[in-house]
């Protein structure tokens, strides 16, 4: 039965207090702190690190045969990642290399990938993780975002954990994403899916700026109602931002005390 051989992990020796951050915008602090990497340190250059702690690897002349390199930061826009990681190691040019990027799921998939590279006839698998995520300034992900790596070394034998039972599900869910045109990860509550679910084919209403601003950037939203109150409450925040949206009005209702609700279609 296949199992984890060994387990290591590397974390960056920098730290930079949730308290900083906070005080910088004005915001509270979730506490503690976070771990930052050098200026030469990168997601791979973690994962590397990582996997260089592993024990035993190697010790007993077996070899990696794969090598998987799992992260949502590289820091190559087209290069392997995995292909590195062995040259380290200097494990033959024919050892198998993947990388497994673009998902939160990187990790698990890459495990899982190992798995299948085992029941497939190989010994054992590398798999190295390592992220260097930027968290958008002045949001509760610049907070919690730290750095650091992670490796496992996966074989056919039990060794520390043995493997029993695996499962997957594949469901195309909003939770985390980022295009290429994004420099930062963005996010919508998991609520949405519940309540959309819930709601099978009645309307969902997303209420308050905030929310309405990621429905928007997702591509959620069909109507839109704004309110518009003559009260002067300083800068606020700008609903659209720098995003173009096109609107067409189908509803304007004057309400009292100079409230008008003005009632858009979202037309994508």
């Amino acid at each position: 039965m296949a199992g984890i051989i060994a387990a290591a992990g590397y974390v960056p020796r920098y730290r930079l207090p949730r308290a900083l951050i906070a005080e910088e915008w004005g915001g509270s602090s979730a506490g503690g702190e976070k771990a930052v990497a050098n200026h030469d340190e990168d997601s791979l250059t973690l994962a590397i690190a990582a996997a260089l702690g592993l024990d035993g690897a190697g010790a007993d002349g077996m070899a990696p045969d794969a090598v998987f390199f799992a992260t949502t930061s590289s820091p190559y826009a087209e290069k392997q990642g995995a292909a590195t990681i062995a040259t380290v190691f200097d494990l033959p040019p024919a050892t198998r290399t993947l990388d497994v990027t673009d998902s939160l799921r990187a990790g698990t998939s890459a495990v899982m990938a190992g798995l299948d590279a085992l029941a497939g006839g190989a010994r054992r698998v590398l798999v190295a993780a390592g992220e260097c995520r930027i968290g958008e300034p002045d949001s509760m992900t610049e907070q919690n975002y730290g750095d650091a790596g992670a490796a496992l070394l996966i074989g056919s034998e039990a060794g520390r954990a043995e493997v029993v039972a695996s499962h997957s599900i594949a469901d195309d869910f909003l939770g985390t994403w980022r295009t290429q045109a994004q420099d930062y990860p963005r996010s919508f509550p998991g609520a949405f899916e519940a309540a959309a679910g819930a709601a099978g084919e009645k309307n969902v209403l997303v209420h308050g700026a905030a929310v309405a601003q990621l429905a928007l950037a997702a591509g959620l939203l069909d109507e839109l109602e704004i309110h518009v109150i003559p009260v002067l409450l300083g800068e606020g925040r700008r609903l659209f931002g720098d995003r173009r949206v096109e609107l067409e009005r189908t509803r304007v209702l004057e309400g009292e005390q100079g409230v008008t609700h003005v009632h858009y279609r979202v037309l994508r």
